[in-house]
């Protein structure tokens, strides 16, 4: 706690119709929190490549693939994000539409990406019958290897960047969505979220 819950890693993030009397209460509440900033850089996490499986008596198995991703700071940053769409990020992607529409190989299929600022990860996740988990993990692996070998369609790369611009759109809907990226930007990024008034 003393170590990381200092002040300069603290984001109070408010958003909707606030009163100024309840602005000065939060303020007053976080002021204890003004403790000096301690510069400690930790290493980069390293990846290494490995496998762990862990068996259970269950009908459904649950595979998760992990790459190495980029920092929040990265310029592919975006690009990922876009890729990340077309590829696992909707049902419209390629990973849903071939393993699950075409093969109905899973329950659940998707990708995601997670950046820091010192590492990110790209995770693939599918829930699966038990039987099955040996071609859900080739099928996959097939599918990144076409992205790889051939990259993403004009069309794909457009419907993914509109499905995004939409999905900003709608999350700004919401005094939660609002909050949450306003503080996420803050703390990651440095942001102001008094951008997103």
């Amino acid at each position: 706690m003393a170590t990381h819950y200092t002040s300069d890693n603290i984001v109070v993030s408010i958003a909707g119709n606030v009163e100024e009397h309840f602005m000065s209460e939060v303020e007053t509440i976080f002021s204890a929190y003004n403790v000096p900033k301690k510069e400690e850089r930790q290493p980069a996490p390293l990846f290494y490549p490995g496998k762990i499986a862990r068996k259970k008596e269950t009908e459904q198995a649950h595979v998760c693939l992990g790459f190495e991703g980029v920092t929040s700071d990265d310029e592919a940053m975006f690009p990922l994000i876009v890729m990340n769409n077309a590829f696992g990020g909707s049902m419209s992607s390629r990973l849903f539409q071939e393993v699950r529409e075409e093969r109905g190989l899973a329950y659940s299929i998707f990708s995601y990406h997670t950046s820091y600022k010192d590492s990110g990860l790209l995770t693939i996740y599918g829930g699966t019958g038990a039987g099955q988990i040996e071609e859900l993990s080739e099928t996959i692996l097939a599918t990144i290897q076409t992205l790889v070998r051939d990259g993403l369609t004009k069309k794909e790369l457009h419907a993914s960047k509109e499905q995004i611009k939409g999905s900003m759109i709608l999350g700004l809907e919401s005094t939660n969505s609002r909050m949450s990226r306003n503080a996420k930007n803050e703390l990651i990024i440095g942001v102001s979220g008094l951008l997103m008034r």
